[in-house]
């Protein structure tokens, strides 16, 4: 049995008291009870977190993905917007697309029969 020093109710007054090898079992008992739920907890904690870094990652690439699609797209259109500047380019197209003719042109179309 281990003895210990406790101050009573006055501050004088010194009671010593012996704790008994059950109080000390129960105390062990408890004190690794509760280092075993905290390891529990810090490890499901833990877990879930590398869980949702895992998902960021992921929608990250995802973002990343669409933005580099985006940015092809952004590219081509601005290469289409050079192309309908130029005005040659436009006249080809009104030409080529949609059977225009300038004043003064003559159109001819052969046909493939024989």
């Amino acid at each position: 049995m281990n003895r210990v020093k406790r101050k009573s109710n006055n501050q004088n007054d010194y009671k010593i008291t012996y704790l008994n090898k059950n109080t000390k079992q129960k105390n062990t008992k408890t004190l690794k009870l509760g280092i075993l739920c905290l390891l529990i907890f810090l490890g499901c904690n833990f877990t879930y977190q590398q869980y949702k870094i895992w998902t960021l990652n992921n929608e990250i690439s995802e973002v990343q993905e669409q933005c580099k699609i985006q940015e092809k797209h952004n590219t081509d259109l601005k290469q289409k917007i050079k192309l309908l500047n130029d005005s040659e380019y436009v006249a080809k197209v009104a030409r080529d697309k949609l059977g225009l003719v300038k004043k003064g042109e003559s159109v001819y179309k052969i046909s493939a029969n024989n």
